[in-house]
């Protein structure tokens, strides 16, 4: 934040071997990382061993990223999201109640919540 706030929202670097481009814009980040990837395909090659986390799509290669977006792009269509929202809408009134009812049976101002039970219990649903 400190290098944004000195040069600017869009800066070049050195790092190690490479030179990396900062952008600090949201929606120049979305032009770049959706509507314009096949445009900036060559991306930090990050060595993770494990199969999840080796498969996001702001990290793969262009070949890769093509593969993975066919899979979930359907996922991610209008309609899809459209029918999801009522569930999720659902589910979030589910969570402030939780909150709610853990946070009525404390008598102090104060109250500590174990937010990751809520967290998890969120996410699975």
């Amino acid at each position: 934040m400190e290098n944004v706030k000195r040069v600017g929202k869009i800066f070049g670097s050195e790092m190690f071997t490479g030179i990396n481009i900062t952008i600090a814009e949201p929606e120049l980040i979305q032009l770049v990382l959706s509507k314009e990837f096949t445009n900036f395909p060559n991306r930090r090659k990050f060595s993770i061993d494990d199969d999840l986390f080796s498969n996001v799509l702001s990290a793969v290669d262009l070949d890769q990223w093509k593969r993975l977006r066919a899979i979930v792009a359907p996922t991610f269509a209008t309609g899809k999201l459209r029918r999801m929202k009522f569930r999720m809408d659902s589910i979030c009134q589910t969570l402030i109640r939780n909150i709610d009812t853990e946070l009525s049976k404390s008598n102090d101002r104060e109250c500590i919540l174990n937010i990751k039970q809520f967290a998890g219990a969120f996410t699975m649903d």
